[in-house]
């Protein structure tokens, strides 16, 4: 009965015929505290009384008094107990000991109950290290805990319980999670999204979103998002709606986009004080991101439970001293933590030190914040500066994003020097010194010396130097990101489905260049080529009869209002829809484009 999972009835017929010797192992063997004291008392009531002083009982009793909040009785109880304890049961003894030595502030004797309690094998050893790595974490011991629940595990898995090795491996995730080892933190977390994901949705989905937040951090912005999109769809499963609405609003955040983060946080409603206290940190950030300290320290209040992270947060609206923060950081190993806070104190070392970790754990996205500007001046070899990319919008308005800063065309000091760094970060080779003068500054006294001035005003605008030359030739010290680039690969691939990414937010403007349109001709020649191939892909893979054909047909009829062979198209869709009014709208304005070619 007992190997089938029928432990109480098991017990039920021992009793019932007066087998108290395997009654009593039995019991040992299967009874917890979280059973409860009626369940407990039931048990050690049935015992005759001759048998209530045997070991096992004693255990048993120690198991009732720890349900009924006495850990002083449960602490003597299982000591009794362990003087006679016969074998493995003696393991289960001192893990129930250490337990109680562990919450009443015992450490030392918590975790040499939890050692005893692991050289026995099977499930007891899988949960005396689980606890013991557990009680390593809350006293900073990181790369002990780290053995502790990595044997947890294998415990469990070498006794079959993949539950309890999917918990072995969260927590373990989430001590890597915590240093800042997120890279590391992804194994674990993987390793128990496949032991839940079949029979515990809710657990996996949470378990998505643990990986989520990984990627998220690493600046793995898609992978975030395909684990999001996951655990979204168990939503309505019980504790998973909130945190999923809270990761949501972390790549909100992440995104720049501190008003959407808001929004999601305030429809989150739920009785979780973790939860609540997740949400009041990000709150917090939110409004400090929007100018609104008062409001951002408010919801600080609520999120104190959590913490460093919730001192980080206070030290950045200035509400606590950031040199404690950085120590408290070095001191639990947040590695995460400590990089942001050195990044906010900014001495020359600080930036020193956190461009390091960044570089080591992969904390790519500190890299696109205010705070990091002053990083790219330490860029002084290829790889270094693979971290700083230039990323350039040339659809619509111009945009420039680099090392944390933005930039529009106003904040160049003049529109040539603007118009030389678009061209070289769209050029394809370094480009000569001589030809970018003439081609900039044709009528200057002196081209070449209005070339070295637009290279010192980027210098300036950027606070680092941006473009290197040799040998004559000019080119960008920082490699480039741009939308064109986008555009130009998945044309190449034939990506249907990140076309559309690419172009759903153009749907406003489909300009190239417009902000310097008579500065770079050839450049936008070019781009306008680009973007009319990436418009004629994106209509023709869409299906037939659909509106959106029609859609991606108007964008590239307004993207080049001469592209005739799109008007056709869109009147045979008309046509075909039985729009008439709508279709001899779009042949007369074919008839005025035709006249005007000729």
């Amino acid at each position: 009965m007992q190997e089938g999972g029928h432990a109480a009835h098991a017990l039920d017929t021992l009793a019932a015929g007066g087998a108290w010797t395997q009654y009593l192992d039995l019991l040992a063997w299967t009874t917890r505290s979280a059973q409860g004291e009626d369940t407990l008392r039931a048990r050690l009531g049935a015992l005759p009384p001759a048998h209530r002083e045997c070991s096992q009982a004693l255990y048993v009793a120690g198991l009732l008094a720890r349900a009924a909040h006495d850990l002083g009785g449960a602490h003597t109880l299982y000591t009794r107990a362990l003087e006679g304890l016969p074998g493995s049961a003696a393991g289960l003894a001192h893990n129930a000991r250490g337990v109680v030595r562990a919450m009443t502030g015992d450490v030392p004797g918590a975790l040499e109950d939890f050692a005893q309690a692991a050289t026995w094998p099977g499930l007891t050893a899988g949960e005396a290290n689980h606890n013991r790595g557990t009680l390593l974490v809350q006293q900073g011991r990181h790369a002990e805990a780290e053995r502790s629940l990595n044997a947890a595990v294998a415990a469990f898995r070498a006794a079959g319980d993949p539950g309890r090795e999917a918990r072995s491996l969260e927590t373990l995730g989430t001590l890597q999670f915590g240093r800042g080892l997120l890279r590391e933190a992804l194994g674990p977390y993987r390793a128990a999204l496949i032991l839940l994901r079949e029979t515990h949705p809710a657990e996996a989905a949470l378990a998505l979103l643990n990986l989520a937040e990984c990627h998220l951090l690493l600046g793995e912005l898609g992978e975030a998002q395909a684990r999001l999109h996951e655990a979204a769809a168990q939503a309505h499963l019980p504790g998973v709606r909130g945190w999923t609405a809270r990761l949501q609003a972390l790549v909100a955040l992440q995104g720049g986009d501190p008003t959407g983060a808001l929004e999601v946080l305030g429809r989150i409603e739920t009785p979780d004080r973790s939860l609540q206290a997740e949400v009041a940190l990000l709150q917090a950030r939110a409004q400090r991101e929007q100018g609104q300290p008062e409001a951002a320290r408010a919801a600080l209040t609520r999120a104190r439970p959590l913490g460093l992270r919730a001192d980080l947060e206070a030290a950045l609206l200035g509400e606590a001293d950031l040199d404690r923060v950085i120590e408290d950081a070095r001191a639990e190993e947040a590695r995460l933590e400590l990089a942001s806070a050195l990044l906010e104190r900014g001495g020359p070392d600080d930036l020193r030190a956190a461009l390091a970790l960044i570089q080591e754990h992969g904390y790519l996205p500190l890299l696109r914040t205010r705070a990091a500007a002053p990083l790219a001046a330490l860029a002084g070899d290829e790889a270094t500066r693979a971290l700083f990319p230039l990323h350039l919008q040339a659809l619509g308005p111009l945009r420039l994003t680099h090392a944390g800063r933005q930039l529009g065309l106003g904040d160049f000091p003049t529109r040539k020097s603007a118009a030389l760094l678009v061209a070289l970060a769209l050029a394809e080779h370094p480009q000569p010194r001589e030809v970018l003068a003439e081609r900039f500054w044709p009528g200057a006294k002196n081209p070449l010396a209005s070339l070295q001035t637009a290279v010192y005003h980027l210098r300036s605008v950027f606070s680092v130097p941006m473009i290197a030359s040799e040998r004559g030739l000019l080119s960008l010290l920082f490699p480039v990101r741009s939308d064109l680039g986008e555009l130009r690969g998945a044309v190449s691939a034939g990506d249907h489905r990140r076309l559309t990414d690419l172009l759903r937010p153009l749907t406003a403007s489909l300009n190239v260049l417009s902000d310097l349109p008579t500065e770079l001709t050839e450049e936008r020649t070019q781009a306008e080529r680009v973007l009319h191939d990436a418009l004629r892909l994106h209509a023709e893979a869409q299906p037939e009869g659909d509106v959106r054909r029609r859609d991606a047909l108007r964008a590239l009829v307004a993207a080049d209002p001469f592209d005739t062979a799109s008007r056709e198209d869109l009147i045979a869709w008309h046509e075909r829809r039985g729009e008439a009014a709508q279709a001899d709208q779009e042949r007369e304005a074919l008839r005025g484009v035709l006249a005007a070619l000729e």
